[in-house]
């Protein structure tokens, strides 16, 4: 006989969403001088600024992320992982994979988010949101 192990997960939040078309974000992206590499989809999937603290915050607690290993698992390998984990457990479409620089001038990958007010960026290696980052690239 054969048992399996179930594990349990907290439940998630309880966010809101929101979906802009593609038409809109790609103005608001050029708005801000950002440049958007090849917008894949045709409706994106966004919450408010607290629904993704509550989502990260959530992802975190339930996914082990690996540490930090420069040139094998860094700065972008978390941006994409993050990305990835938004989409999967939230269906949260509207974060990309941003390349730019850190308040000190170092060269970053991060994301940067649709939210009801705005972009946001977070750092996905804590899961904060910061403000003093430059973006120069999307991949949306």
């Amino acid at each position: 006989m054969c048992f399996r192990k179930k594990i349990l997960l907290p439940p998630k939040p309880s966010i809101t969403f929101y979906e802009a078309p593609q038409g809109s974000i790609g103005p608001e992206l050029r708005a801000l001088n950002i440049k958007i590499l090849y917008p894949l989809d045709s409706q994106y999937f966004y919450t408010t600024t607290w629904g993704y603290g509550q989502a990260v915050d959530y992802i975190r607690r339930i996914h082990s992320f690996p540490p930090y290993a420069a040139e094998k698992f860094d700065c972008d390998d978390f941006a994409i992982l993050l990305k990835a984990l938004l989409s999967e457990y939230f269906g949260l479409s509207a974060v990309g994979i941003a390349i730019g620089e850190t308040a000190t001038g170092g060269a970053h990958a991060f994301n940067y988010a649709r939210a009801e007010s705005g972009w946001i960026t977070i750092e996905p290696q804590t899961g904060q949101i910061v403000t003093d980052y430059k973006i120069n690239h999307i991949l949306l």
